[in-house]
């Protein structure tokens, strides 16, 4: 997962690269637009993970009674 989330970010900072190369001053707004969007995603992946532990528990439990 770490280095997913690595390359995530890693991703993010393409856009912003060119941002700084123009001289633009939107970089701000850009750089908050990508981290939100990366800090979603994180929490969208990690609500599976739980999620999916617990149906493969109840399914389990079905099983053993």
């Amino acid at each position: 997962m770490k280095t997913v989330y690595l390359k995530l970010a890693s991703i993010m900072n393409v856009p912003l690269k060119r941002i700084i190369e123009y001289g633009s001053d939107d970089l701000k707004q850009v750089a908050n637009y990508y981290s939100g969007e990366l800090v979603k995603f994180v929490k969208r992946t990690l609500s599976i993970i739980p999620r999916n532990i617990f149906e493969k528990l109840e399914e389990i439990s079905v099983l053993l009674t």
